[in-house]
């Protein structure tokens, strides 16, 4: 969405807002309420699932490195989660 949509949706609920009273008003606010509520925790959901994936990533690297302290089953594990969560990401699109 851009920023033109954004803001001619915007002006629409508002003048349906003010068009609308009593018990139909309060419903629309609770119902704006509701879907804000949504996209914030969408948001952040996502913002969770790419922190992961990054860390996950710098571990892969790091296993991989060959140090000392590597671990194969370490490896196995954070490449089959990494590819859970990019699985899942690819059939919501």
């Amino acid at each position: 969405m851009d920023e033109k949509t954004i803001i001619e949706y915007i002006n629409q609920v508002d003048e349906l807002e003010r068009k609308l009273k009593g018990k139909d008003k309060e419903v629309l606010q609770w119902l704006l309420f509701g879907y804000n509520e949504c996209a914030r925790l969408l948001s952040e959901m996502e913002y969770d699932r790419q922190e992961l994936i990054n860390y996950l990533q710098g571990n892969i690297e790091f296993e991989q490195s060959g140090s000392l302290w590597a671990s194969k089953t370490r490896l196995k594990t954070y490449k089959e989660i990494l590819s859970r969560i990019e699985k899942g990401q690819k059939g919501k699109e």
